[in-house]
């Protein structure tokens, strides 16, 4: 099994495919299956920005070069793969859309961390929150109990 040159890295990987899907469709759901990403378009690689391998070494006349290497293909390949955007062929080749999966963790990458606690943690917090405010006023009506009836035996 041959390893990848650079690590796919889920949170930049969806939140490029989401910034290009936003500027055309916004927050929509609905178009996801007909806006396409082609591997082979030169947006993709420059908003891999982040991932982009920059590799410098020496050519046979003594001066310097550069080799840059765009993870864009690999990662759609990674991408289809784990569930996150789906695998086509048209006309032009091959192309992939977002699955419904990616787009929806793509969406939770975009959000803040606060505002994504509070909309899908929240229910548990509050839950144990309320467990804990009700075992104190269990143990605080019984500790009054007590000290009643200690007052009324007394």
């Amino acid at each position: 099994m041959k390893k990848s040159q650079t690590e796919f890295d889920e949170r930049i990987f969806l939140m490029t495919l989401l910034n290009k899907y936003k500027i055309k469709y916004g927050n929509e759901i609905r178009f996801i299956d007909s806006f396409e990403f082609n591997a082979v378009d030169t947006w993709l690689g420059k908003y891999f920005i982040d991932a982009i391998q920059e590799k410098t070494f020496r050519t046979k006349d003594g001066g310097t070069a550069k080799e840059i290497k765009y993870p864009t293909l690999a990662w759609l390949k990674e991408g289809s793969a784990r569930g996150l955007v789906n695998q086509k062929s048209n006309s032009n080749g091959l192309v992939y859309t977002f699955s419904e999966k990616g787009y929806l963790k793509a969406m939770n990458y975009s959000q803040s961390p606060f505002r994504y606690f509070f909309e899908n943690k929240w229910g548990i917090f509050a839950k144990n929150i309320a467990f804990i405010a009700a075992i104190c006023t269990i143990v605080s009506t019984l500790i009054q109990i007590l000290i009643a009836f200690k007052i009324i035996h007394d």
